[in-house]
């Protein structure tokens, strides 16, 4: 009976195109000034923005503003208002329903190397008239390999020319 149902749920997961995500949410965003000043609907909304199934490294997607209404139940003329909101706090920008969550990493991002390649080859996914859009609102936050001079860790600095011994010291101190 396990195994059929194991079996029945990956058929389904294919026919319905179930991609299972993990988003993390930081809890310091209970601690930030701007998103305790939203309404609870407004709160909804924006940990919508950066939690749905579409929402990738870049934070920025393609999404109608039809499927956002369904998905949450609000109206979209509310909807409309919200959003409008958001643009004018600078927290998230929209155009031709494409979403740009400016602080996504920060929100809900993971980090790592191979995260930071999934982030730059994200952004080669994006059409070019949406990236120059949203760079002219707010630069893309472009993430750079930890393994390029660009952080300046690619070289080990090591001046000691002696390596001390504490212990020994305090040894010879008792004798």
């Amino acid at each position: 009976l396990l195994l059929l149902t194991k079996n029945w749920l990956k058929k389904l997961k294919v026919l319905l195109n179930l991609n299972m995500k993990t988003r993390i949410i930081w809890t310091k965003i209970y601690d930030d000034e701007w998103f305790n000043t939203l309404s609870i609907e407004y709160k909804f909304l924006f940990i919508y923005y950066f939690t749905n199934s579409r929402i990738e490294h870049t934070g920025i997607y393609q999404c109608t503003q039809r499927i956002i209404s369904f998905e949450t139940g609000i109206d979209t003329l509310i909807l409309t208002e919200m959003n409008r909101s958001f643009e004018e706090d600078k927290k998230i920008y929209f155009y031709n329903d494409w979403v740009y969550v400016i602080k996504s990493p920060v929100y809900g991002g993971y980090k790592g190397p191979k995260n930071e390649l999934a982030f730059n080859r994200e952004l080669t996914k994006i059409p070019s008239n949406v990236i120059e859009f949203f760079n002219k609102k707010v630069p893309i936050q472009y993430i750079y390999p930890i393994y390029t001079t660009i952080n300046h860790k690619s070289e080990i600095i090591n001046d000691k020319s002696e390596t001390i011994n504490h212990k020994q010291g305090i040894d010879e101190m008792k004798k």
